[in-house]
C-alpha cells in the first residue's frame, strides 16, 4: 500500500537525523514503528545495526526487524540482541555508520553498565531511537534517551533554552520530585502535563517523528480517501505507570515471567525488569535464551548502589539450607544449615543490603515451605525482623500450593511487603482449576526416558525396604488423572518422586525436561502461548533447573494483586 503519510514520516525521520545525529520514532500509526525504520535504514548509506530485544528479532514472527529488512530489500543490516552489548562491542564498531535501538526506553537509566556500552555503541554514529512516546518517561529518562546522540552541556538544538540539556531536564526533573504522587496525585498529574508540554515544545519538536490518527485525519484526509482507510473508534488512552522490577538469584526467570504476565494484563502498566542476578552459568544459558540477556553473576560480588533504580525487588533466595532436604543432607556431612551456613544461608543479607540501599517500594521473596520451622522457627523471625524492624517494611506471608494451578504438590512460602509499613499485602484466592497430569505428557518421547531394568528393580527393592522399616521412602508412580509429587532439582538422578506408568507389566518412564517445564507452568503452546518456552541445555541441567524454579502461574496470580495494590495505592509515580 502506498501512503504519503508513511513516505513523509520517513523523510522526516531521514532529515532530522541528518541535522541532529538522532531521531525518535514513536506511533507511527498505519505502518509500524518498525516498518519506518526500516524505510529509514533503505533511505540511509552505510551499515545499520539493529539493537532489540529477541521477540522483534525471531524470524518466526513476520513482523521482526530481520524479515522487514528483507522485505523492504535492506541488505546492509546486522541484527543483535539488547541484552548482549558486550558481543557488539567485542565484535568491532567500526562497520556502522547507524544504530537502530528498539524499545529505546528501557536504557533510560544513566548509571547503568548496560547504558554506558550503549553510549559506546551509538558514538559517533547516527542513532535512531524506536520507542513508546518518549513523553511517558520522566525528565531523566528523556535526557539520558536524547544524550545517546547529543552532548549534554551543548546540544545542536536551535532553542536557546535547552542547549544544556542536562541543566533544563534536571530543572524539571526537580519540579516533579518536589511533589507527593500519593498524598497530592492532582498536582502531581498537572506537573507531569505541563513538563510534557515543555518537552513536547521546546525539544521533541525537533526529534521525533510521531504520526498520530489525529494528525493523520487532519493533513492527510485525501490519502486516506483513496486508499479507503478509516480508523476505528477508540477510547482515550490511560495515563502510563512504568515499573520498574529487579530479578535476584532468578534461576532460569520464572518469578520474571510471573511478573511480566501478570503486567501484560492491566491497561496502561509498562513493566520493566532493570536488573538481573544468577550465578548458574547453565540456568544464564537458559535465561539469555529466554530473556535476550546475560544476568549478573555472584550477586555477593556487584555493589548494591549500582543497582539501577527499582519499585519492586524480587528473588527466591537459595532453597537447599532451608530445606528439609537440604538440612538432611548437609547434616549428615556435617556441614552448617541456615544462617550459619556462610555460602547460601546468608545469602538473605545480600538481599537486605540491596533493598536498604536502593529502597524499593516493594519487595516479593519465595522459599520452600521448610523455611517457617527451620531451626525452630528462629530462620524465619530473623528474616521478619530484618525486614520489618531494620528496614521498616510490611511484611505478609503465605504458605501456597501450586497443586490448584498445575498438576504438582508445590508447597513455598511467599513473602511480600511494602516500604509503608502501613500497607498490608493481600493475598489472593487460588482458584482450583482441577489440572490433571495426564494433560500435559508428551504424546510421543525418546526411549532413553524409560527406566533401565537395573534402575527400576533397584527403586522398587529401595522402596520395600524403607515399607519394612515403615518409612515412607520410595518411588512415586503418578496418577496423572491427579497431581504429581513435588519436583526437586535431583530428579536428573533416577526421576523416582515422578514416574509414569507405560501400563502392561512395562517399566515406567520420567518425565521429559518439556514435560517438567509444563509441571511448572512455564509458557508452552499447549497453554495456548504463541511460543515454547526455550531450553537450550542438557537434559541434566534441565532437570536442575525445573526442579529449583517456580510455578510459574502462581507467581502470576500474586504478581497481579502486587500490582495492582501498588497502583491503587499510588505509591509509585505515574509519567
Amino acid at each position: 500500500m502506498d501512503l504519503k503519510y508513511q513516505k513523509d514520516a520517513v523523510q522526516d525521520a531521514k532529515q532530522i537525523l541528518e541535522e541532529y545525529g538522532g531521531v525518535f520514532i514513536a506511533d507511527v500509526v498505519g505502518l509500524g514503528k518498525t516498518f519506518t525504520g526500516t524505510l529509514l535504514a533503505r533511505e540511509l548509506d552505510g551499515r545499520t545495526l539493529v539493537v532489540a530485544p529477541p521477540g522483534l528479532l525471531d524470524r518466526n514472527n513476520p513482523g521482526s526487524w530481520p524479515n522487514a529488512f528483507g522485505d523492504f530489500g535492506v541488505r546492509q543490516g546486522e541484527f543483535e540482541s539488547i541484552g548482549k552489548l558486550d558481543s557488539i562491542i567485542a565484535n568491532g564498531l567500526d562497520r556502522f555508520k547507524n544504530v537502530i535501538i528498539d524499545e529505546s526506553h528501557a536504557f533510560r537509566n544513566e548509571e547503568t553498565q548496560r547504558y554506558e556500552k550503549l553510549a559506546q555503541i551509538c558514538k559517533g554514529k547516527r542513532v535512531v531511537l524506536v520507542s513508546a512516546t518518549p513523553l511517558n518517561n520522566t525528565p531523566k529518562d528523556i535526557v539520558a534517551q536524547i544524550k545517546l546522540f547529543q552532548d549534554g552541556h551543548k546540544s545542536t538544538l536551535p532553542n536557546p533554552a535547552v542547549r544544556d540539556l542536562d541543566a533544563y531536564f534536571s530543572q524539571l526533573q526537580r519540579k516533579l520530585d518536589k511533589v507527593d504522587r500519593k498524598k497530592n496525585s492532582k498536582e502531581y498529574i498537572r506537573i507531569v502535563q505541563e513538563n510534557a508540554e515543555d518537552i513536547r515544545k521546546n525539544v521533541l519538536n525537533y526529534l521525533m517523528v510521531r504520526r498520530t490518527r489525529t494528525v493523520i485525519e487532519k493533513y492527510y484526509k485525501s490519502d486516506l480517501k483513496i486508499q479507503g482507510l478509516k480508523f476505528p473508534k477508540i477510547a482515550d488512552p490511560k495515563p502510563e505507570l512504568n515499573i520498574k522490577i529487579a530479578d535476584l538469584f532468578a534461576g532460569i526467570g520464572g518469578i520474571r515471567l510471573g511478573f511480566e504476565r501478570a503486567a501484560s494484563k492491566i491497561d496502561g502498566l509498562n513493566m520493566s525488569c532493570v536488573f538481573s542476578s544468577e550465578w548458574d552459568k547453565f540456568a544464564q544459558q537458559t535465561y539469555e535464551a529466554n530473556f535476550g540477556e546475560i544476568p549478573f553473576g555472584d550477586i555477593t560480588k556487584i555493589e548494591p548502589a549500582s543497582i539501577p533504580d527499582l519499585n519492586i525487588l524480587c528473588g527466591g533466595f537459595p532453597c537447599q539450607p532451608f530445606s528439609i532436604a537440604g538440612i538432611s543432607k548437609k547434616r549428615s556431612l556435617n556441614k552448617p544449615v541456615g544462617f550459619d551456613d556462610k555460602a547460601q544461608g546468608n545469602l538473605f543479607f545480600n538481599i537486605a543490603e540491596i533493598i536498604r540501599t536502593k529502597q524499593p517500594e516493594a519487595f516479593f521473596l519465595e522459599n520452600v515451605k521448610n523455611l517457617e520451622n527451620h531451626d525452630k522457627g528462629n530462620t524465619f523471625r530473623v528474616i521478619k525482623q530484618m525486614l520489618t524492624d531494620d528496614l521498616g517494611y510490611s511484611f505478609s506471608h503465605k504458605v501456597i500450593n501450586a497443586k490448584y494451578l498445575v498438576p504438582q504438590n508445590r508447597e513455598r512460602v511467599y513473602m511480600v511487603g511494602f516500604r509503608d509499613p502501613e500497607i498490608k499485602f493481600d493475598f489472593p484466592e487460588i482458584p482450583n482449576l482441577q489440572p490433571k497430569l495426564g494433560k500435559i505428557l508428551v504424546k510421543k518421547y525418546d526411549p532413553k526416558y524409560v527406566l533401565s531394568d537395573h534402575l527400576w528393580q533397584y527403586l522398587q527393592d529401595y522402596a520395600e525396604k524403607h515399607r519394612l522399616k515403615g518409612n515412607g521412602f520410595g518411588f512415586g508412580l503418578a496418577n496423572i488423572d491427579g497431581c504429581s509429587r513435588t519436583l526437586s532439582a535431583r530428579y536428573y538422578k533416577d526421576g523416582s518422586e515422578i514416574l509414569i506408568s507405560r501400563g502392561g507389566g512395562k517399566n515406567p518412564r520420567r518425565l521429559t525436561p518439556r514435560e517438567c517445564a509444563r509441571l511448572q507452568g512455564f509458557p508452552d503452546r499447549i497453554f495456548g502461548d504463541k511460543t515454547n518456552f526455550k531450553i537450550p541445555v542438557s537434559d541434566t541441567q534441565a532437570y536442575k533447573q525445573f526442579g529449583n524454579s517456580v510455578s510459574v502461574p502462581v507467581i502470576e496470580r500474586i504478581a497481579g494483586s502486587l500490582l495492582k495494590q501498588v497502583i491503587d495505592t499510588g505509591i509509585i509515580n505515574q509519567s
